[in-house]
């Protein structure tokens, strides 16, 4: 004969004075400990990756700028670019990750040192890494 043989098959005992506490009821006496999920959240954050913006190097930033110079010509209009570019973390935290994604550019501001994207968007010059034309052929 196992462990609680005798018992196992028995009904739950109802408590007689009272009634049984609703399950709602009862999950909510454990309410304090949900306190534990934003402590997962942090353990979750610290897992992900997460990169520092790169200094770029003389020949990287003279290629950049290359790049720069032959979209601007085609503009206005929209030129579609294959781009690495640094975005920071949303939740601002320290740090932030490189994004590797097709965009159409449709306007270069010199002035303030940005780049227009179509969806609306815009990226710094100091965020771009890599920026390349994409051609018809591709």
């Amino acid at each position: 004969m196992g462990n609680y043989d005798d018992i196992i098959d028995r009904e739950a005992p109802e408590p007689g004075s009272r009634p049984r506490m609703p399950i709602g009821a009862r999950a909510a006496q454990f309410a304090p400990f949900a306190s534990l999920v934003t402590f997962a959240g942090e353990i979750a954050a610290t897992d992900r990756e997460f990169s520092d913006r790169a200094v770029l190097s003389e020949e990287s930033l003279e290629e950049l700028n290359e790049a720069l110079g032959g979209i601007a010509e085609k503009l206005p209009g929209a030129v579609p670019v294959r781009i690495i570019h640094y975005t920071p973390f949303e939740d601002g935290r320290a740090g932030g990750r490189y994004v590797n994604e097709t965009a159409v550019i449709t306007r270069i501001d010199t002035a303030r040192g940005e780049i227009r994207l179509a969806d609306g968007s815009s990226l710094s010059f100091e965020d771009l890494y890599s920026l390349e034309e994409v051609t018809d052929d591709e």
